[in-house]
């Protein structure tokens, strides 16, 4: 928001007496991060943890800024927003390229990891308590590189597999698997000279789902496991010279089965492709969804930038029973 795109607008939702949850326009805080804003995430924790993250991390072209929500208090029928503002961690803290993607330690929500545009990676942690410090600090110990000199694309991505110890980190050859403490790394998917990866996305503790220019794959990464597995795959047929398409997912639970819906948008067309499989959680069977789905989302002069999906808190659904 904002005419440099540097204003992070947060607003709480609200249901009406229909159901249907909706923004509330009166009751909406700003925040001036100052620089412009690339990518804005949410964590997701482990299921063991049963509450949703209350930090939102922000990416912008020169930091990494943490944003703590505090609490949701009532007041004249009004809910206020009060939260903690980290420190920023600036790019120049790793190296000279500015930061590409972060990603949190399901299994300890105090843990972060950063990956720059030239592929230089590197963990951190959140103070706690906060009251004691607002800077964030980073494990020069982890510090690796998948730097690729003839990779062209600033693009990266980086997530948690499978262990504590192991990370995720993606260009657009190559997905590789880290053991930060014992200094190894295992090749998952290599992009052929006609493909190329485009996104990685967590679905949750023991699954991912990775776009490439040909193809959408469901990746396992839970603790069972010694390292991340693939385990289905399907060609999309997209147009596969651009490069710009992303991956979102909505998870909802469709006559008592677990449906993840994938959809697919582009930065040069308003049109999304949407595919979707099932997951049977006690033998852990995914199955694709035969058929796909393309709507077209009409008056966004800008092309679709992000998409997200309004999930009811556990809290919402115990007062609704």
């Amino acid at each position: 928001h904002g005419r440099t795109q540097s204003i992070l607008r947060l607003s709480l939702m609200k249901q009406e007496e229909t159901g249907q949850n909706t923004i509330n326009e009166t009751n909406i805080t700003d925040i001036d991060l100052k620089n412009t804003i690339k990518t804005i995430k949410i964590p997701i924790l482990s299921k063991a943890y049963a509450r949703y993250s209350d930090i939102i991390a922000v990416l912008t072209t020169t930091s990494l800024i943490l944003i703590k929500i505090k609490s949701i208090d009532s007041k004249n029928n009004e809910n206020q927003l009060k939260y903690n503002i980290l420190d920023p961690l600036e790019f120049s803290s790793l190296g000279d390229y500015p930061w590409a993607d972060v990603t949190f330690n399901p299994m300890d929500p105090q843990q972060f990891a950063l990956i720059d545009t030239k592929g230089n990676y590197i963990t951190g942690k959140i103070p706690t308590p906060f009251r004691q410090s607002s800077k964030l600090s980073l494990d020069k110990k982890t510090t690796g590189t998948i730097y690729d000199p003839e990779s062209l694309s600033s693009r990266k991505h980086i997530s948690w597999s499978s262990k504590d110890s192991h990370i995720l980190v993606m260009d657009e050859s190559k997905l590789v698997e880290i053991n930060l403490v014992e200094k190894w790394q295992s090749e998952i998917v290599q992009a052929k000279s006609w493909s190329h990866l485009l996104d990685l996305i967590q679905i949750d503790e023991d699954y991912k789902i990775m776009l490439t220019s040909m193809e959408v794959i469901i990746l396992r990464t839970n603790r069972d496991l010694d390292q991340t597995t693939r385990i289905l795959s399907w060609k999309h047929n997209l147009n596969d010279s651009d490069m710009t398409y992303r991956l979102f997912c909505q998870s909802i639970i469709l006559q008592g089965k677990q449906v993840y819906l994938n959809y697919i948008t582009s930065k040069k067309h308003n049109k999304v492709y949407i595919c979707g499989f099932t997951m049977d959680q006690s033998n852990n069977l995914v199955q694709r969804i035969e058929g796909v789905s393309i709507i077209d989302i009409p008056y966004l002069p800008n092309k679709i930038q992000s998409l997200q999906f309004l999930e009811e808190s556990v809290e919402t659904i115990d007062e609704q029973n």
